[in-house]
């Protein structure tokens, strides 16, 4: 007799995260979409996060756990789980993140509403080491949009992703020169020949760690993306970006302080006339997003007041609906 295969695989890459290992796995088994396996990668952690992996793999027969005795890097160790993956379709979480109890079951009835679809991220929110929400991530909906902002910033949440197994199998999996943005290079190689697209639900928790990255590991994480995202310039805009622009987007990458994204914002309208705004539902995308952009500026460490309510005014002009459902969720949940 032999077993079926699951409908998931899911993939987590685990190094020296003792603190939120277990309730991120426990996001997982309380999901209320079952038809899973979990194949969890530890990079040999020198905490107890083998230890308590291995305790949840004893309990659960769906749990599968790899050992490194050496530490490998997430890239390689991502590419040790794709490999061993038996689900038609993997989805992501890293170890200190939490997936909403019905992040699966949502993701997979779109997925069966759209069979052509190789990649399907969500929105999620920004929580600190307590689990308290300290923001919203929203992301470009549509392929469209999301191929526009390729140049712009990361269009996916890693810990938040299904993707095809045999397509990205088939491409490669993630290119192992790229050490931390191995998700934003697979995602550019994708878009290319693949359907993707984001859900607005905010479905996963993005714990945000001050120390999650040391210093050097900051700037190599901004250097990899700086490269993806100039590399993605003439596909997105039609055009390579002078010096002072692409500087710009850098500085929006890493964080601008308030004169940095004022300036990135007048950039991102001189570059929204090459967007090809085809139909209602992509403009719409398209002004959620600038009214995302200035949600995020007005909370800014270095914003004054009026500067806060002129941003979260020019969010309400660019998209009304959404900048009011985004100030609820944000301040009245």
């Amino acid at each position: 007799m032999t077993c079926s295969l699951p409908a998931i695989s899911v993939l987590m890459t685990v190094f020296n995260a003792e603190a939120y290992l277990a309730p991120s796995i426990e996001s997982i088994q309380r999901q209320t979409f079952k038809d899973w396996e979990f194949i969890i990668v530890d990079d040999a952690s020198t905490d107890s996060s083998l230890v308590i992996a291995e305790s949840y793999a004893e309990k659960d027969s769906r749990i599968k756990i790899i050992r490194n005795s050496v530490n490998k890097g997430q890239t390689r160790c991502l590419n040790q789980g794709l490999a061993l993956a038996r689900g038609a379709w993997i989805a992501r979480q890293d170890a200190d993140d939490l997936s909403h109890r019905e992040r699966f079951e949502k993701q997979w009835q779109w997925i069966q509403q759209e069979p052509g679809l190789a990649l399907l991220g969500t929105s999620g929110v920004l929580i600190d080491h307590r689990g308290k929400v300290i923001g919203l991530l929203d992301v470009p909906l549509t392929q469209e949009l999301i191929t526009w902002s390729l140049a712009i910033k990361n269009p996916f949440l890693h810990t938040s992703v299904m993707f095809r197994t045999e397509v990205v199998r088939s491409l490669g999996g993630y290119d192992e020169h790229y050490k931390i943005a191995q998700d934003y290079d697979l995602w550019t190689r994708m878009i290319r020949q693949y359907r993707v697209a984001n859900l607005p639900e905010r479905l996963i928790s993005y714990r945000h760690l001050e120390s999650s990255l040391s210093k050097v590991g900051k700037n190599k994480a901004f250097q990899e993306a700086h490269q993806i995202a100039q590399r993605e310039e003439q596909n997105s805009f039609g055009r390579e970006l002078q010096p002072e622009e692409r500087s710009l987007l850098q500085d929006f990458r890493e964080g601008a302080e308030v004169k940095q994204q004022a300036a990135f914002l007048r950039l991102y309208k001189n570059l929204q006339p090459s967007f090809p705004s085809a139909s209602k539902k992509i403009t719409d995308d398209q002004q959620r997003l600038e009214a995302g952009h200035h949600l995020q500026r007005a909370g800014s460490k270095n914003q004054n007041r009026y500067g806060q309510l002129r941003e979260v005014m020019a969010a309400f002009l660019a998209a009304p609906l959404y900048t009011v459902q985004w100030l609820k969720s944000r301040f009245l949940n």
